[in-house]
């Protein structure tokens, strides 16, 4: 049952109305209602729900204005229970106190990024199956929709009781450009400000990420134009009429290949990993080091009974007082020309990295997109991870990484287990009985 409750204020708020209805108003079906209510009771009492507010904001202009016919704000809000799907179970899970959190779980780990380019290699190669005539005898072993843990639970019908950073107006000069494609193919009605039209710029945004996809795949394949056959990469008669495991491997590797060479940097990508294990394994070194009784730092030569309450200069200078010193490990400190700014010569191609740059945002939109309509919340958290790194880095963005960094600590500390697994795991909805339909 969809029960809304509306709220309407005029500008001045004297008045206020409210009124209560369900979709299925007919006399018939409400007693075709009235005779499923116990169980529909029954089975939200046993589950948990949330409650979700959506607000409708308009205005009215008086053509005819006198002192009592003034211009009205409405503004209505609608009010719906939606049961949650999936529930915690036997949620075994410890949150941790806020103080104890380690914040590195907070970033994108080497597991987020593997996850990440297996992500990606999916989603290029449905835009490759549907937009290259060449590679459409692979759609039957394309995989639309990424499964996880509660892919059925998500297929269910819910019951109810970055654009500014490559995204210019002084670039219109400037080919390949997402402001010159957007006068280049008539799209007058997308804006930079993305509030104002959001779903005509949404899908501006998704034709420019697959068209770089499609002439990504051209490079790779050889291909001048689209229907032509692919010069590297062949497919071969025994590939057309191959097992279906034979052309999933087929078409997941060129998607890779894509991934590698123009979205990750495999080689970098890799150095990042061994980095952040390195510097992992070294800081539990340090951190795992024996206390004394009262938590103290004690001296680590041997026979010496001096302890410190910090783990500071003071207890290293004491220690380079004994013939011979201890060895001390080394705690890691990240080297301070890393992250690594990319040198500008003349010989740099800014063309291609401003494309790849958008291949790249683009398709962790696209993830989280796809995640979303899902449902798959693990992922569209591990999403979130990589949108902190982005919000940060964008000055104009600042409030939205507090967002997304007070998500996590809420999804890893603040909340008991239960509800982090349900903030987790139901914040989309849907109407439908069907695979990738969710709502946020």
């Amino acid at each position: 049952m969809l029960l809304k409750t509306l709220l309407y204020r005029n500008c001045s708020a004297t008045q206020c109305y409210e009124a209560v209805c369900i979709n299925k108003s007919s006399l018939k079906k409400l007693d075709a209602l009235a005779d499923r209510k116990d169980s529909t009771v029954e089975g939200t009492l046993n589950g948990t729900f949330k409650i979700v507010l959506d607000n409708i904001d308009l205005r009215i202009t008086t053509r005819d204005m006198t002192c009592d016919r003034q211009n009205k704000d409405i503004h209505w809000v609608n009010h719906n229970a939606v049961k949650n799907r999936v529930t915690p179970g036997n949620n075994k899970r410890v949150q941790l106190d806020l103080s104890l959190l380690d914040y590195c779980q907070l970033l994108p780990s080497a597991a987020d990024h593997e996850k990440l380019r297996k992500d990606f290699t999916h989603l290029v190669s449905r835009v490759l199956v549907e937009h290259l005539p060449c590679m459409q005898f692979l759609q039957t072993v394309c995989l639309q929709h990424i499964p996880h843990q509660y892919s059925n639970e998500m297929a269910q019908k819910s019951e109810k009781v970055f654009f500014k950073r490559h995204y210019s107006s002084i670039s219109d000069a400037d080919k390949g450009s997402l402001f010159a494609d957007r006068n280049l193919i008539n799209r007058r009605n997308v804006t930079s400000d993305v509030h104002s039209n959001w779903a005509n710029c949404k899908a501006f945004a998704l034709l420019e990420i697959k068209a770089r996809i499609i002439a990504a795949a051209m490079v790779i394949l050889g291909m001048e134009n689209i229907n032509e056959q692919p010069k590297h990469l062949p497919v071969s008669f025994d590939m057309r009429n191959g097992t279906d495991q034979q052309k999933k491997k087929y078409l997941n590797n060129i998607s890779g290949k894509i991934v590698d060479q123009f979205v990750l940097d495999e080689h970098s990508l890799n150095d990042f990993v061994n980095n952040v294990l390195s510097e992992q394994e070294q800081e539990d070194i340090v951190n795992n080091q024996n206390l004394t009784v009262d938590g103290r730092f004690p001296c680590r030569s041997q026979g010496c009974d001096k302890s410190f309450k910090y783990d500071g200069k003071r207890r290293r200078d004491h220690e380079l007082t004994h013939d011979p010193p201890p060895v001390i490990p080394e705690k890691p400190v990240i080297s301070p020309d890393y992250p690594k700014e990319v040198n500008s010569t003349s010989d740099a191609d800014d063309v291609f990295n401003y494309n790849c740059s958008v291949l790249n945002q683009g398709l962790l939109f696209m993830d989280f997109l796809d995640a979303t309509s899902e449902g798959d919340g693990e992922r569209s958290i591990r999403c979130w991870k990589f949108f902190l790194l982005h919000f940060k880095e964008e000055k104009s963005t600042t409030k939205y990484s507090l967002e997304a960094l007070y998500l996590l600590f809420q999804v890893y500390s603040l909340l008991p287990p239960d509800e982090a697994h349900s903030l987790v795991w139901n914040r989309t909805s849907t109407t439908k009985v069907a695979q990738g339909k969710m709502l946020l």
